[in-house]
């Protein structure tokens, strides 16, 4: 391990430990000596590592011209939850993506909802009621089930 605390393995991957520097992360994979990176302590020590580091691939995308696609996978009753509504609209506003593709989840919410230990859903808007929502908070956002064609 060199002092920088970056480990090159011979899989082209990159494992950084303390401190996590993303300008290196970005040099190595944009250098072609990695095609993949590993951290772990920086979560640990900012449990928002991850949502900064999706914002930044977003407006890096953006800013090379890029087109950010999302998925979101609907389970009416919990994805259109107030709470989950909150959290997705923040995710929307920070990365702001182009195009969100619909998708329905089809399982039994009961079961599901059981299965991450969730007990009680907040209080949900209807789907279009939701959906008039979020155009409403960012006009700009296109929606759809299958990816757009860029370049018809």
């Amino acid at each position: 391990m060199s002092p920088d605390g970056l480990v090159v393995l011979d899989v082209h991957g990159v494992i950084f430990n303390k401190p996590f520097m993303p300008f290196l992360a970005e040099a190595a994979l944009r250098d072609g000596l990695a095609d993949m990176i590993n951290f772990g302590r920086p979560l640990i020590a900012d449990p928002k590592q991850v949502r900064k580091q999706r914002a930044a691939a977003g407006k890096a995308m953006k800013k090379g011209g890029g087109f950010v696609s999302l998925n979101y996978f609907i389970l009416p009753g919990f994805s259109n939850s107030k709470l989950e509504t909150e959290a997705f609209m923040e995710l929307i506003d920070e990365t702001r993506p182009d195009f969100i593709q619909l998708r329905n989840l089809n399982i039994d919410p009961e079961w599901y909802l059981s299965e991450i230990g969730s007990s009680a859903v907040s209080p949900a808007y209807g789907i279009r009621e939701w959906l008039t929502g979020i155009r409403k908070s960012f006009p700009f956002l296109r929606f759809g089930y299958f990816n757009p064609c860029l370049n018809p």
